[in-house]
């Protein structure tokens, strides 16, 4: 299977490449102890045949999501076995505290550079997701430490590539186009030619953006697109087989898992058709994802593709899982089969 994904997380029980990810995952403890690994809605870049795993950092008790200590990072060479390395990014820099989450990193070759990027609820300790912002950081060195560059809410005054002229008439459009858009759950894709992309919920959780980077992956241009108008969708995941784009998300229900929604488009613009649900399981596996929220995708050294989801706990997120799940593409029909039980 010829796959680009937009990035890779995964972390499972010891095997060799030539078992596969699978029967690592059948193997052993399919839900993932996270006491071992604490890097919540993050992503794995690999550099060297080594693979990076960045991530929240989640605390104890109803305050667990507020942890401010940054972006956690751990090392493996085989996608099985991790160490922990550290905090790749202090969320406290020049005295300017933020909440941040869902760590994305990505290698620009030209400039030699990783660059971090971040969604920021607050900063200075008020916590008002309005604040909204697309977050950048960047560092010489894959296990940083990542410096802050800025944080922005993108493409004020600027129209989408598909915009129609009954656009204002939609508030939140309108709102964004004025002031720069609104930017929260998001991911980022980079392209069998090397553009980066970054993929966004905007319009006040309504309609996702997908934007093209510039050349130092540090900033958005002007060309962007309108997907999924007004379908309340959120935590995106992009991966590419052959020529076409998938895109799976989730619903709008807060902490609580709903069923997963898979679409797929010949243009990473747009635009997105709906397909059916890709669950494979039992009734209750297919209204919750595996009772998850699908965050990244991987692919293996035998070329099998793989979905990563978070299992969250909002009472107490230290004890959030992880469950993983494998991409099964035949004559053009798409589904996700979970490896392991519970």
């Amino acid at each position: 299977m010829k796959s680009c994904i937009a990035l890779i997380i995964l972390f499972l029980p010891l095997f060799t490449y030539g078992e596969g990810v699978s029967s690592c995952l059948n193997d052993g403890e399919n839900n993932i102890n996270p006491s071992s690994v604490n890097a919540h809605g993050g992503g794995v870049v690999s550099s060297k045949g080594m693979y990076y795993w960045f991530g929240e950092v989640k605390g104890k008790g109803m305050d667990g999501n507020k942890v401010q200590q940054g972006v956690s990072l751990y090392e493996s060479s085989d996608l099985c076995n991790w160490k922990y390395k550290g905090v790749a990014y202090s969320s406290n820099q020049n005295n300017n505290v933020i909440y941040l989450e869902r760590p994305k990193v990505i290698y620009n070759k030209r400039n030699n550079e990783y660059i971090m990027w971040f969604h920021i609820d607050y900063r200075k300790g008020f916590n008002n997701e309005s604040y909204a912002r697309l977050g950048v950081a960047e560092s010489k060195n894959i296990e940083g430490p990542y410096k802050f560059i800025t944080s922005y809410r993108p493409n004020k005054d600027t129209k989408p590539v598909n915009f129609q002229k009954n656009d204002f008439n939609d508030m939140y459009f309108k709102s964004g186009y004025e002031s720069g858009f609104d930017s929260r759950d998001f991911t980022l894709f980079k392209d069998d030619d090397g553009k980066a992309y970054v993929i966004y919920n905007s319009e006040m959780n309504n309609t996702l953006h997908v934007a093209l980077l510039d050349d130092t992956y540090t900033r958005v241009t002007n060309e962007y697109s309108r997907v999924l108008i007004n379908g309340r969708n959120e935590a995106p995941v992009i991966f590419k087989i052959d020529k076409t784009y998938f895109m799976i998300t989730s619903g709008l229900t807060g902490w609580k898992a709903n069923q997963a929604r898979l679409f797929e488009s010949d243009n990473i613009f747009g635009p997105w058709i709906r397909k059916n649900n890709p669950i494979k399981g039992t009734p209750e596996d297919i209204a919750t994802t595996f009772n998850s929220q699908s965050a990244f995708s991987i692919e293996d050294k035998l070329g099998n593709l793989f979905i990563f989801g978070d299992r969250w706990s909002p009472h107490n997120p230290i004890e959030s899982k992880y469950v993983v799940s494998e991409i099964k593409y035949n004559n053009g029909n798409l589904s996700m089969e979970r490896i392991g039980n519970d």
